[in-house]
């Protein structure tokens, strides 16, 4: 039987503006552990393309490809900043042509994947486009253009997937809304696409769901613990269980926080939304 630490953790349904509770690093600051790397070109250093520099990502532009993360996303909030280098001699930002984007949901590994890019060109940030796909959506000029800061500043941008809606800010504006689309499911990449660009703080909370059921045990070990199991799985509970008692059939709906270190081993914790009896 295999065996998780899981922690139970009693949180709100929904979360502030601004609110960074739950969220996790997707950059650790000093490379790029946790993410992949695809190009046109197989032979491609990706060292060359994409490095980080005193906490900074930065992308050269060059060549045509993109990173992404090991890990797959379903519901979620990513939150980054981005600037682009600006050129020296620019005068007029509307000729700025710089170009990168966001891919989510990536089905395959080629230059261009089959997913949902929330586009990261300067003159049409936060812009969607369906990559071998359908999706309905909705973008506003007006609030892009009175929200872009100027070339060579940084941006804030966050993306909110939640239930089959997903949604694009720039600098606290919402400027985009996908109200359908598929796929639903897959990791997320970050362009490289002709123009040098940086990121930092990019962060993310896995906003995902999942339910376990089973019967709750009390286990004497020091400060008591509670258990679950579910299936083949025996989760190691701690938290408030609003009441339940030893023997209790319970259905547990919450989110799974990845590298956490629960109380007795390291394992995973559960942040939990609702408790519920069963129903004998």
């Amino acid at each position: 039987m295999r065996t998780f630490a899981i922690m139970l953790l009693l949180s709100a349904p929904a979360f502030a503006q601004g609110d960074e509770k739950g969220f996790e690093k997707l950059c650790n600051g000093k490379d790029l552990s946790g993410w992949k790397f695809t190009f046109k070109d197989k032979d491609v250093d990706p060292a060359k393309t994409f490095a980080v520099r005193d906490g900074i990502v930065v992308c050269t532009g060059q060549p045509t490809g993109y990173m992404y993360t090991e890990r797959t996303f379903k519901e979620f909030t990513l939150r980054l900043e981005y600037r682009y280098k600006r050129p020296d001699d620019l005068k007029d930002e509307s000729t700025f042509a710089g170009n990168s984007g966001y891919l989510l949901f990536v089905q395959e590994h080629k230059v261009w994947p089959r997913s949902i890019e929330i586009q990261g060109m300067n003159r049409d940030v936060l812009g969607i486009i369906a990559i071998q796909c359908k999706a309905k959506f909705e973008s506003d000029q007006e609030a892009r253009l009175k929200a872009r800061k100027p070339v060579g500043e940084w941006n804030a941008v966050e993306i909110v997937v939640k239930d089959g809606k997903i949604t694009a800010s720039l600098n606290g504006t919402l400027v985009s809304t996908v109200s359908e689309y598929e796929p639903k499911e897959g990791p997320i990449a970050f362009q490289s696409e002709g123009a040098e660009i940086h990121w930092r703080n990019i962060r993310i909370r896995d906003d995902s769901t999942t339910t376990i059921r089973g019967k709750l045990a009390f286990r004497d070990v020091e400060g008591g613990c509670w258990t679950l199991e579910d299936k083949d799985t025996t989760y190691d509970l701690h938290g408030d269980l609003q009441g339940c008692k030893h023997g209790d059939e319970v259905e547990v709906t919450g989110r799974v926080a990845k590298d956490k270190v629960c109380v007795h081993q390291v394992g995973t914790i559960f942040e939990v939304a609702s408790i519920r009896r069963l129903a004998k």
